[in-house]
């Protein structure tokens, strides 16, 4: 022991201009790598700063592709971090250095949603411009921001491996430098028949990494190293300490940052695909047609046929289709996009609250009801898909529609459904927001409305979106088509979903002349 006590004070000393780094190990870090990443910074900065993305093409190409380079650069930072810290402190102070780490990457994923809203808010500055601009070359170009999120997460989930690997290794060799250290202090167990320790002929770079990390972090108490090997453990899955369920997380700061950022190019890629929808429908409460009465020259037409705002909006989800297609039918893009499709469902809830908004009922304005009213399962109590045909009709249907889409379709069209079924979600519920803000219905408006709502339901029927047509979006038509004299209000109010569906029943009889129900 005291030989060996030598030979540590030796390494300890010939270390010790290291041993301040070693102590301050994350304090170090941390100001390193953020002058590193201030630099990565200006340059993100850079790549979106002055590009007027919403008349040129190819600038917000340009801007795309340098945040796909930039979006990794900072696992470098991360990774070579993960090294000196094996090589330095050797699993002491552990919960600083993972800490550190994770900061670093965080602030990068911030930096490139704050970029990636930039081009977003120079995209959307003209909504009649962006709507007018709307061709497939441009959805395909939005789409190419999901690879960053993706790139992002892609990088993340390897660095976590990465140095789990490295923690893993370290706890392994943390473990026979205690058995050593034991041997050295005379307090292994006797009975396990392990020889006595001997002062070896020469050490390794890992048994001298171990002695010097140790007189520099160490704390002389019994047990530290095992607390340390603890410490490690507990990022590690199926070890003792961590195991599944039970494993902390690596970097959940980043990881929070990161699902963030993807739901920023969520918000990106929505307001591209739903421009011309919006447009289409922003005008809708004021039409004159609403309030006109039937005349003999309509008694003498051919019908009722669509009109231009709601065939506008029913071609546009078409051409859809033909417009994610190609993107999606890249591996390597499809790969990192859909690998951050989780959540994406979120950017249609903002039409969702217009909608509830104009409802105009307390129940209606709640978050919770807010996100009933765009779930199709949760609907099944409250309105019935009989009313207009077509459709799941009921939560197990849909679930088995589901579950056979899943195994009929190609990961292309997976990917393209998602991004249709997130779109026709939110144009269902701007749609019927600006039905609810119609002031008056004549019963010519009502027809007028029931053949807008029975074109618009033949187009989500054609493209065969497990979920669409919604319910509600059947139900208004029926109500639509129904002689006011017959009119009825059938919603459950037992609960605040349904006192929100029979607000917005009443709501209609109120523009159809109905008082009461």
């Amino acid at each position: 022991a005291a030989a060996y006590g030598l030979i540590a004070s030796a390494l300890a000393f010939v270390a010790s201009p290291f041993s301040p780094y070693q102590i301050d190990f994350a304090k170090v870090e941390r100001k390193c790598c953020g002058s590193a990443s201030e630099v990565v910074a200006r340059k993100v900065q850079a790549a979106v700063g002055g590009r007027s993305v919403s008349s040129d093409r190819s600038s917000l190409q340009g801007a795309v592709d340098s945040l796909q380079t930039l979006g990794s650069s900072v696992f470098s930072l991360a990774e070579a971090s993960v090294s000196r810290f094996e090589l330095l402190n050797c699993g002491y102070n552990t919960n600083a250095a993972v800490a550190t780490v994770d900061d670093v990457i965080a602030q990068h994923a911030g930096e490139l949603a704050i970029a990636v809203s930039t081009l977003r808010t120079s995209m959307t500055s003209d909504e009649n411009q962006l709507a007018g601009n709307f061709d497939e070359e441009l959805v395909q170009c939005s789409l190419e921001i999901l690879k960053v999120a993706g790139g992002m997460k892609r990088d993340l989930t390897s660095c976590e491996a990465r140095t789990r690997g490295v923690f893993r290794e370290m706890s392994k060799r943390l473990e026979l430098y205690r058995e050593r250290y034991a041997l050295i202090q005379g307090t292994s167990n006797s009975e396990s028949g392990a020889p006595p320790f001997a002062v070896p002929d020469s050490l390794s770079s890992t048994d001298v990494a171990f002695i010097v990390a140790r007189a520099a972090c160490g704390e002389e108490h019994e047990g530290q190293d095992q607390e340390i090997i603890a410490t490690l453990a507990r990022f590690l899955p199926g070890q003792k300490g961590g195991g599944p369920g039970h494993t902390t997380a690596l970097f959940p700061k980043a990881t929070e940052a990161v699902t963030r950022l993807a739901h920023t190019c969520h918000v990106f890629v929505f307001d591209v695909c739903s421009a011309v929808p919006r447009r289409a429908l922003r005008d809708l409460p004021s039409l004159p047609i609403w309030r006109k009465d039937a005349s003999t020259q309509d008694a003498l037409s051919y019908g009722i046929l669509p009109q231009q705002y709601i065939t506008t909006v029913g071609e546009h989800m078409l051409a859809l289709v033909q417009a994610i297609e190609p993107f999606a039918s890249d591996e390597e893009a499809l790969e990192l996009a859909d690998a951050v499709m989780e959540g994406s469902k979120d950017v249609a809830l903002p039409s969702w609250r217009e909608f509830a908004s104009a409802i105009g009922s307390t129940d209606a304005c709640s978050e919770e009801t807010v996100v009933g009213l765009m779930n199709v399962r949760s609907l099944k109590a409250y309105v019935t898909n009989a009313d207009v045909g077509g459709g799941a009709d009921s939560a197990e249907q849909l679930e088995e529609e589901e579950e056979e889409e899943g195994a009929d379709l190609s990961a292309t069209a997976l990917f393209t459904n998602k991004w249709l079924d997130v779109i026709g979600l939110a144009v269902t519920g701007y749609l019927l927001e600006r039905t609810l803000r119609v002031p008056h219905l004549s019963q010519r408006g009502c027809e007028h409305f029931f053949a807008d709502y029975s074109y618009l339901i033949n187009v989500f029927e054609a493209l065969g979106i497990a979920g669409h047509p919604h319910p509600i979006l059947l139900h208004f038509a029926k109500l639509f088509s129904m002689p006011v004299e017959e009119l009825t209000f059938s919603a459950d109010e037992r609960s605040a979903m349904g006192r929100a569906i029979g607000a917005s029943e009443r709501r209609i009889g109120l523009m159809r002349g109905v008082e009461s129900a």
